[in-house]
């Protein structure tokens, strides 16, 4: 747990980029070395792009400048750094590639995630079972600290989501399984503080790069976790001397809280059906599938995309005649398989709106078209996000708010990290600021559960396509939801029925 050793501090910044352009401020980071100087912290990490091109020149000048912080500092690789054969040059004038300290409060683990000369990144699998390694034999009764320059989670307000770490859902899974109480990164020059299950995900600003986000000014983050298990950080601009706080506290129970009471509703979550006349869809699968929903007997079916595997007009016309034996209510978004070829008017056609909402006694759902024409990347969209905001904060106190659409919004295992939602972090910190209880998904083709904040975010593997990435093949996800304010989250196994629990989650709605 975060502060199990008491409370202790942490200066993080980033992407400095020194170089000899008008690309590095260097009134900037002068400023900042003279308030770092100031500062009384325990720790001091930069997560990465020491310099903007890897040259020679550039860590000349970087060694020069690096001097004028008089502390101690861990010094985490970028991709910038990396450039240009630059990952030599690193080790000789910065330091290592792979950085471990320990001591008796904290553990600290600097990674390369690194791809020379490309802006994405990955651990790839020997980093990855190393970090494993480290946080078994190192991590017990210290305070777990995982640095890499890649962001892990989706940033807001960076832009276009890209050049991400591309195995980030390994990387997370590590993360989780292992109870790293911080993860640090860098690399979209814009701060933020997730929280995931028990784990806190904390982004830097850029210390002295003229890329700065929507005109904010140069920053670095002052992380202070305490014996409460709380996680304070302190945005602070250089410039200005303001700060922005984010304060978000570890709870204990995880993935697992007491459930009790009765049942107030039933969601049966479905996603990549591929209905075709072909061997990508499975229809005895799916008949299975059938059976199994309507003895749920649900009070809804959400349906996630990729409804059809092409978009083409007999997959429509099977696909209709297929979700009819469904004998509950259903909403139905689409998915990029959906708007190939003709789809992108034969869904309305046949299936109905992008955009479906279902109201109901317990819960309302919302159904939000994350894809694009002829395109497998995601958007929702500033216009319809704005709209979507505007419908969620206007639900009356007490019920539970459910968005759903196909596009996975956080990164999954066993999958490489690609057909993102391009506004991913915009979107995120948007529903979690409405307090969303659930963001139901698909599109990757794997059943997997993670609480963000307060806000349970819940993947839908396929249903009857034979591209199933789990070993419990074709499957589908339950939710029931409980008086005492908790949703059971299962996965169900189509020719089995055996049910996995995911995760017990207790919902903001019932903390309201």
């Amino acid at each position: 747990m975060l502060g199990r050793n008491g409370e202790i501090s942490i200066l993080q910044f980033s992407d400095t980029h020194i170089r000899e352009s008008s690309t590095f401020n260097m009134e900037a980071f002068l400023k900042a070395a003279e308030q770092i100087n100031q500062l009384n912290v325990d720790y001091i990490i930069h997560t990465g792009d020491v310099t903007e091109e890897g040259t020679k020149e550039d860590y000349e000048l970087a060694q020069k400048l690096l001097s004028k912080i008089r502390k101690k500092v861990v010094y985490i690789i970028g991709n910038h750094d990396s450039r240009n054969v630059g990952y030599e040059l690193f080790e000789e004038y910065i330091g290592p590639v792979r950085t471990l300290l320990t001591d008796d409060r904290v553990l600290i683990a600097g990674f390369d995630s690194t791809i020379p000369d490309r802006d994405e990144g990955r651990l790839g699998e020997t980093s990855l079972q190393a970090l494993k390694n480290t946080l078994r034999e190192e991590g017990e009764d210290r305070i777990k600290i995982v640095a890499f320059h890649h962001h892990l989670l989706p940033v807001p307000g960076a832009g276009r989501e890209r050049s991400t770490i591309v195995d980030a859902g390994n990387v997370l899974r590590a993360i989780l399984d292992y109870d790293v109480d911080l993860v640090l990164n860098g690399h979209r020059h814009s701060a933020n503080v997730y929280r995931v299950e028990g784990s806190m995900v904390v982004n830097s600003g850029t210390l002295s790069h003229y890329k700065t986000r929507a005109g904010s000014c140069h920053s670095f983050n002052i992380i202070r976790i305490s014996s409460e298990g709380s996680c304070e950080v302190r945005v602070c601009n250089i410039e200005t001397a303001d700060q922005k706080k984010f304060v978000k506290t570890v709870e204990e129970g995880g993935k697992l809280v007491e459930a009790g009471g009765r049942r107030t509703a039933r969601i049966v979550q479905i996603s990549d059906t591929h209905f075709a006349d072909s061997s990508e869809f499975l229809p005895a699968t799916y008949s299975l599938a059938v059976k199994r929903i309507n003895h749920l007997d649900p009070d809804l079916v959400v349906h996630c995309g990729d409804v059809t595997h092409d978009g083409l007009p007999d997959s429509f016309e099977i696909a209709v005649k297929g979700l009819e034996k469904i004998s509950s209510p259903k909403i139905i978004v689409p998915g990029p398989h959906d708007l190939r070829h003709l789809g992108h008017l034969l869904f309305r056609e046949r299936i109905g709106e992008f955009a479906p909402v279902f109201r109901g006694r317990m819960f309302s759902t919302y159904g939000v078209n994350s894809s694009q024409y002829d395109y497998m990347d995601g958007l929702i969209g500033r216009t319809h996000l704005k709209h979507l905001i505007q419908e969620l904060s206007e639900v009356r106190e007490g019920i539970v708010k459910i968005v759903a659409f196909h596009h996975h919004v956080l990164p999954l295992p066993h999958t490489r990290e690609r057909y993102p939602i391009e506004d991913a972090g915009d979107v995120l910190k948007r529903l979690l600021d409405v307090k969303v209880d659930m963001i139901l998904t698909g599109h990757r083709h794997i059943s997997y559960v993670n609480r963000v904040d307060e806000t349970v975010v819940v993947n839908a593997n396929t249903l009857s396509s034979r591209r199933f990435q789990t070993r419990y093949g074709n499957t589908f996800n339950l939710i029931d939801i409980l008086s005492n304010g908790t949703a059971i989250v299962s996965e169900i196994s189509v020719v089995t029925g055996m049910r996995r629990i995911l995760g017990i989650y207790k919902l903001p709605t019932s903390s309201n």
